[in-house]
């Protein structure tokens, strides 16, 4: 007897015996898995299916998709911000590393129920100023006014 005839006596027994099986009187054949379960199983089986001997680089992808997704969805409510409440926080950050002390908002009035155009105000300086303030700093350049008072070297404007 031969190595292949004891592969086909074998395969056979094998076969016959799976025949006679029945899977209903089988234990735990009418078992139902959770959701939870099923849920994790589908993931392991894709995991393993897509990525295999590689796994870490199957991790590292998914952590890059998910910074990715952070990083469009900040710039999106970035947008949004700017469109909506006419206030762009990117431009507020970079006025500080354009080299001026301070910063230069714009505000811009909404029309009211006419449809008047709309009106751009700037003001580079406060109209008020409170008592005991003395004008301690007046610097201009290119990036805008830089101006500071002070009340007994303690408070500051």
């Amino acid at each position: 007897m031969n190595d292949q005839k004891i592969r086909e006596i074998l395969s056979a027994y094998v076969e016959e015996g799976m025949r006679q099986l029945n899977e209903e009187e089988m234990a735990g054949a009418d078992h139902v898995y959770s959701p939870k379960y099923e849920k994790k199983i589908k993931r392991m089986l894709w995991t393993e299916q897509y990525f295999g001997k590689h796994l870490k680089l199957g991790y590292a992808v998914r952590y890059a998709a998910v910074f990715a997704l952070v990083v469009l969805s900040m710039f999106a409510a970035n947008e949004a911000s700017a469109r909506i409440l006419n206030v762009n926080p990117w431009r507020y950050i970079v006025s500080f590393s354009k080299g001026s002390k301070m910063e230069h908002n714009t505000y811009q009035k909404k029309p009211q129920k006419s449809q008047e155009p709309e009106k751009t105000v700037i003001s580079d300086c406060p109209n008020y100023v409170p008592e005991g303030f003395v004008q301690t700093a007046d610097d201009k350049d290119e990036a805008g006014v830089y101006m500071e008072w002070n009340r007994k070297q303690k408070e500051y404007l």
